[in-house]
């Protein structure tokens, strides 16, 4: 059996018009529509919106919370704005009444946690990740690390900035 395909959008599919131009009824979150602000845009997302291609849909709170734990876990949270974790947390929605839901975008961090929580991704302008990754903040000047899911930017120990390197 084939499962369904849900496209979901991020502001850069509609900025860039992609929801001009997949055939079939796509979704997006309240804060993609608060992010777009050129009048073509706003054009082209009021068309959709009227000729029925495109839903504006609010995630489940319990998708929210764990989009944002699993981006915690991987080092993309600081990363991520609450638009991607929206997005991703409509994903897990969909994934979770059986549909394949496919995120449009462009978002390096947003495509690793789609990666990472076995949601398809598709890159618009970009080529896109091909692995998944995880980070760790670590000081280039004394070498202390800290998982990246911690809010600090510098080093507890000589006051350095922190840096956000891969670990996989």
């Amino acid at each position: 059996m084939c499962k369904k395909k849900v496209p979901i959008l991020d502001t850069a599919a509609v900025i860039t018009k992609i929801i001009l131009q997949l055939p079939t009824k796509q979704y997006t979150v309240p804060q993609v529509i608060n992010e777009v602000k050129d009048r073509e845009s706003l054009e082209a997302l009021e068309a959709a919106q009227i000729a029925g291609k495109l839903v504006v849909k609010k995630p489940s709170e319990e998708s929210v919370v764990e989009a944002i734990k699993a981006a915690e876990k991987i080092g993309e949270k600081l990363s991520l704005s609450e638009t991607d974790l929206a997005v991703i947390a409509l994903a897990l929605d969909f994934k979770k009444e059986g549909f394949e839901p496919i995120i449009y975008t462009d978002d390096y961090s947003l495509q690793n946690l789609a990666k990472n929580l076995g949601v398809t991704f598709h890159p618009i302008r970009t080529r896109g990740i091909t692995v998944k990754r995880k980070y760790i903040l670590y000081c280039p000047a004394c070498g202390f690390t800290v998982s990246a899911k911690k809010r600090i930017n510098v080093c507890p120990r000589c006051g350095h900035k922190l840096l956000r390197k891969s670990i996989s």
